[in-house]
């Protein structure tokens, strides 16, 4: 059995992509590889080979050797080495660092409900500000008025004094003419 498989989210050790997460694609026992989301990309050059068919750069996910990545535990959020424990007739994997089964469906729904409880309370959170800031709107909204209006009347008497007054052209110097010029005429 593999210490990874596929639907894990994993990061990678070494290597360019070196310390960067992503969720496992595809696994491939024999050549013991996998292929990452967004990690490890190649851009191939593609050439049209008719008219209908379109060239250009394509981007693909190429494989990782799966010594050069490690499981991250989703009961503790950290990238750990995996254990194996055979419980009755099935074999699943164990974090090292927290000692949770990684395998069990139960974990992940007890995450997801976390999770869900964490956005109720963001959402109760909001509108609770969301009611306090409104009362406070409400009771500064008449100071609020008051100085627009005034800003409307300064606004009103300067695009009047600019209406009203004549900009002033100013005359281009003349040139005098050289001497040479002048005696020529």
């Amino acid at each position: 059995m593999l210490h990874i498989k596929k639907g894990d989210k994993v990061k990678i050790l070494s290597g360019d992509e070196k310390g960067k997460t992503g969720k496992v694609l595809e696994i491939h026992p024999k050549d013991s590889r996998a292929i990452v989301e967004g990690l490890n990309m190649l851009s191939h050059h593609k050439k049209p080979r008719s008219a209908q068919e379109a060239g250009g750069i394509t981007k693909s996910e190429a494989p990782i050797n799966l010594s050069k990545l490690q499981v991250v535990c989703p009961a503790c959020g950290a990238a750990a080495r995996m254990g194996f424990v055979i419980s009755g007739d099935k074999k699943s994997r164990v974090c090292k660092k927290c000692g949770k089964s990684i395998d069990d469906k139960d974990v992940k729904k007890e995450k997801e409900k976390t999770k869900a409880k964490a956005k109720k309370e963001q959402a109760q959170e909001v509108a609770a500000d969301s009611s306090v800031s409104q009362s406070s709107e409400a009771v500064q909204e008449k100071p609020a008025a008051k100085k627009t209006a005034t800003a409307k009347k300064t606004t009103s008497k300067a695009a009047e004094t600019a209406t009203t007054e004549k900009p002033v052209k100013k005359a281009a110097p003349k040139k005098d003419k050289p001497e040479s010029e002048t005696d020529k005429a």
